[in-house]
């Protein structure tokens, strides 16, 4: 099993956030990405971080106090599980509400776009993926982070270049993959100038 990398991004370091607090916080965002919701129990950070049961609940409930996330347990539930919310999220030293987009995304219709990637994925790959709630939350979350959806083709266009002949990696050509907490990373894998000139190709 490979092992599992937590992003921080660089705005959070002038918060009013401990190390445990960050590392807790990304891992919330990190499960709300992929499942569109956080239902991890205290164990899991726990191993997860190498924290002990006091340090997560600690962590937890700071991170309650300063308005981060809101934890509510779920109704009937036997066990008290417990559901976490995101109530605003740092991007890059700026506070948003975590279901806002950038004010340039507004106006648009958000579905179209997700289409739009969605087509383009499925035309160079001749797949049939569609617009499943989990997919949605992934390119949202993209979205929400400043990235366009010239940058999604792009890193369709140069993961496929990468993977679609290799056996091994073929199977990675999914949204969860290609549009998960890596995709900053494909963004950034080749140079600039190959970058730009792809953006004038897709106009």
């Amino acid at each position: 099993m490979g092992e599992k990398y937590l992003t921080i991004p660089t705005g959070w370091f002038t918060l009013n956030l401990t190390s445990r607090e960050m590392f807790v916080l990304s891992e919330i965002v990190n499960i709300t990405n992929y499942y569109g919701k956080c239902v991890a129990n205290n164990r899991h950070f726990g191993e997860l971080l190498g924290m002990n049961k006091v340090h997560v609940s600690r962590s937890l409930n700071s991170l309650k106090e300063k308005g981060f996330i809101s934890m509510n347990i779920k109704v009937g539930s036997r066990n008290h599980d417990r559901e976490i919310t995101i109530t605003k999220m740092i991007r890059g030293g700026y506070q948003n509400d975590a279901e806002g987009l950038p004010k340039s995304l507004e106006t648009k219709d958000i579905n179209n776009i997700i289409n739009n990637i969605l087509s383009f994925l499925n035309g160079l790959l001749d797949k049939s993926y569609r617009s499943t709630e989990k997919t949605k939350v992934l390119i949202k979350a993209r979205l929400n982070e400043g990235f366009s959806e010239d940058d999604f083709k792009y890193v369709i266009k140069v993961k496929s270049e990468e993977w679609k002949h290799d056996d091994k990696m073929c199977k990675y050509l999914r949204p969860e993959t290609l549009f998960g907490t890596k995709f900053e990373g494909y963004l950034n894998q080749n140079d600039k100038t190959e970058k730009e000139d792809w953006r004038k190709y897709a106009r």
